[in-house]
């Protein structure tokens, strides 16, 4: 009787322990804003370590040094000492700052986060996925510390106080001999991070690997004739209010309910309905692309949402941030949505106070241009006014987001981004795919764009004058005594965030004022971890450096898997390029190239606004590597997109269930000869004013160009 009363206990609990199981990370917590403190401190030490003196030539910096009096006994002692210790950035701003043009305080600054970047560097070796031994991390990162309790979710609360006390004392003494001396019996700093206990010895982001999120992938919209001709008979081109009386302009509430075809069917467009529904405190928008009855649909349904929501709760807040330098020749179905969201924001009193239209401030990214062709002239009007009509910003600089966040500063955020702009030209009918995030990454993703806000405020005014459509009332000069309400309201002021899911996730972005610009180092971080294979597929692929590590992977592991999916670039004047200017040496490396195949001709729909075909361009930028993790975001694999000309997002997720998924759809496009096709890099002809050059000449220009992307950076000083 006892041992059955016994067994019946024992089967309780572990129905209850069984229940539980599921759940149990939900009482787990992420600590947000010790990330975002240490992210922030990059941002403000950033000036010190790349000021414009620092980085220019190192021959010339050198020769600072050299005259510099008692060069051989203070000097060359520094050097010695520092320069096997430290990245190049960080040595010369540390002889800046100490010899060349003493700052005693900017010194300290740059020591104190020279010192913190190596814990940094051991916390994200602690906690990356890609650690087999996370304890004997953990125990290299407390033994080096010094801190035998110390976790890596409050490093900068408990450990940076005590790396500053420690660097101020140290810049303090003033007898350069002491100085070297105490720096040397700084075991953090004499730490040699080629240890093998190390795996990765350097820092990707700040943020680091965020663990306990719920994340989706989510690529399925129709890009089938059938929709190219909805998109085409219910376009939205003129300068001329919006008819919403229109069937196809409705939000339907259900995929039974009439209205827009988009968020009837498509996974992808529907996820943004139900966020707009689902927000209970703020919404946050950054969108590249906006307009014609996908925009308008969209936009309609969030402003009356925001409505009835502000009517139940007066605090809800509402941001719409958008580039209007650049608009990739789709402006005439743009304008017509902005210019009815501007309407009802100041003729409804109810959202004069809590839903904003901002333009976004792209003027602190660096210019795209070549050589600096771009730079800014003297901003004048008429000038102004002449640039407007451009498709692309002249410096080739935009703010190339696709980013929706809701419930930011709650305990329940969510975020959604990718490479899918929300326009009929350029969202509707391509290629894309977005990742849903719900947990502690969601409300980084808002923080890390509290910048973009703070810029779009600007009270800079030689960047005031650069705001487009100023005469239209685009220039956010409605918004300058509400500056302070509005940061207040989208400020991530969460402690931390419960767990709401099992997948590890690291953003990858270029910021807004390009400080941080991680994606290219985290794709090649990818590369070079990858063991068995790697599955790209993007809309351009013509970057040195990614190309550059493809192949030499490829050279040191001949039987690793690396197949690439491009866009074939038919819709480009130039016939292919600049899609093909790299393949011949990754097909000659062995890599596997294909490209999507763009519908055939017969009974294709002709554009009434530009007279050419409707396309579905392969706009994906997406890798996975041994279905472990993937990537994906707005950012292109091109020069411009990873050196920081533009502001990108994205995020690289450890999820092997959604890796795989992405994977099986990808091989099953890879083996489907009416979705790729292989391509002939051997008999191409690039165009050149509509006419194909022949193979000799095309060839020629691919290597021109090749030597050209080579020698780019070196030839610009980058």
């Amino acid at each position: 009787m006892k041992s059955i009363y016994s067994q019946k206990i024992l089967m309780a609990l572990i129905f209850i322990v069984t229940m539980l199981k599921p759940h149990s990370t939900l009482a787990l917590k992420f600590p947000i804003q010790d990330r975002i403190k240490t992210q922030r401190l990059y941002t403000e030490v950033y000036p010190h370590i790349y000021h414009d003196i620092i980085v220019e030539d190192d021959h010339l910096f050198l020769e600072q040094l050299k005259q510099l009096p008692d060069f051989e006994n203070q000097i060359v002692p520094a050097i010695t000492l520092l320069d096997k210790k430290l990245p190049k950035a960080l040595f010369k701003a540390l002889m800046f700052w100490r010899y060349i043009e003493p700052d005693l305080q900017k010194f300290e600054q740059v020591l104190s986060f020279t010192l913190f970047q190596k814990i940094l560097i051991l916390r994200d070796n602690r906690d990356s996925p890609y650690t087999l031994n996370q304890k004997e991390a953990l125990v290299e990162l407390q033994k080096t510390s010094g801190h035998e309790s110390i976790k890596t979710a409050q490093l900068f609360k408990i450990y940076y106080p005590l790396v500053r006390e420690k660097s101020h004392l140290i810049t303090a003494i003033k007898d350069n001999l002491l100085f070297l001396e105490a720096l040397a019996a700084t075991k953090l700093f004499t730490y040699e991070l080629s240890s093998k206990k190390v795996t990765t010895p350097y820092l990707i982001s700040y943020l680091g690997f965020i663990p306990g999120n719920k994340v989706e992938l989510i690529s399925y919209n129709s890009v089938d004739n059938e929709r190219m001709k909805w998109v085409e008979k219910n376009r939205i081109t003129k300068r001329q209010d919006i008819d919403f009386s229109l069937q196809h302009l409705n939000m339907p509430e259900n995929s039974s309910s009439k209205g827009n075809l988009l968020f009837q069917k498509d996974p992808i467009f529907i996820k943004i309905r139900d966020m707009i529904k689902q927000a209970n405190e703020s919404i946050f928008i950054d969108i590249f692309l906006l307009g014609g009855s996908l925009g308008a649909t969209l936009s309609k349904y969030l402003i009356d949402q925001t409505s009835k929501k502000v009517s139940e709760n007066p605090n809800f807040k509402v941001v719409i941030l958008h580039d209007f330098a650049s608009h990739k020749n789709i402006m005439p179905e743009m304008r017509p949505v902005f210019k009815y969201i501007k309407e009802r924001i100041t003729t409804e009193e109810k959202l004069k106070n809590n839903l904003f239209l901002l333009q976004a401030n792209i003027q602190r990214h660096p210019s795209g241009s070549p050589f600096g062709l771009g730079r800014k002239p003297i901003a004048n009007k008429e000038l102004i006014l002449s640039l407007q009509s451009n498709p692309n910003h002249f410096q080739s600089k935009f703010d190339h987001s696709k980013v929706i966040v809701i419930d930011g500063n709650t305990q329940m955020p969510a975020a959604y981004f990718g490479s899918k702009n929300w326009s009929d030209s350029n969202g509707a009918f391509f290629y894309d795919d977005s990742i849903y995030i719900e947990g502690p990454a969601a409300a980084l993703v808002q923080a890390s764009y509290f910048n973009d806000i703070e810029a779009a405020l600007t009270q800079n005014e030689e960047e005031l004058e650069w705001f487009f459509y100023k005469e239209e009332g685009f220039n956010n000069e409605d918004y300058g005594q509400k500056r302070d309400s509005i940061l207040k309201d989208f400020a991530v002021t969460q402690e931390s965030i419960p767990y709401q899911g099992r997948s590890i996730v690291r953003l990858a972005e270029t910021n807004v004022d390009s400080k941080i610009v991680n994606t290219r180092q985290l794709l090649v971080d990818m590369i070079i971890k990858a063991k068995k294979k790697i599955y790209i597929e993007h809309q351009f692929f013509y970057d040195k450096y990614i190309v550059d590590t493809l192949i030499k992977k490829k050279v040191e592991m001949p039987k690793i898997d690396i197949k690439v999916i491009i866009d074939p670039n038919q819709n480009l004047a130039l016939g292919g390029l600049p899609n093909t200017i790299f393949l011949d040496e990754l097909i000659s490396a062995g890599i596997e190239i294909r490209s999507r195949i763009i519908l055939p001709t017969k009974d294709q729909v002709i554009s009434s606004v530009t007279g050419k075909r409707l396309t579905p361009l392969n706009h994906r930028k997406i890798i996975s590597v041994d279905s472990q993790v993937i990537m994906a975001g707005s950012s292109n694999i091109t020069p411009n997109a990873l050196q920081g000309s533009s502001r990108e997002f994205g995020a690289q997720v450890f999820n092997s269930a959604i890796a795989k998924s992405f994977e099986n759809r990808f091989v099953k496009d890879w083996n489907n000869p009416s979705k790729v096709l292989i391509m002939d890099i051997e008999n191409f002809r690039a165009k050149l004013q509509g006419r194909k050059l022949n193979k000799g000449n095309s060839d020629l220009i691919n290597k021109i160009l090749s030597l050209f992307l080579r020698s780019k950076d070196q030839l610009e000083g980058r």
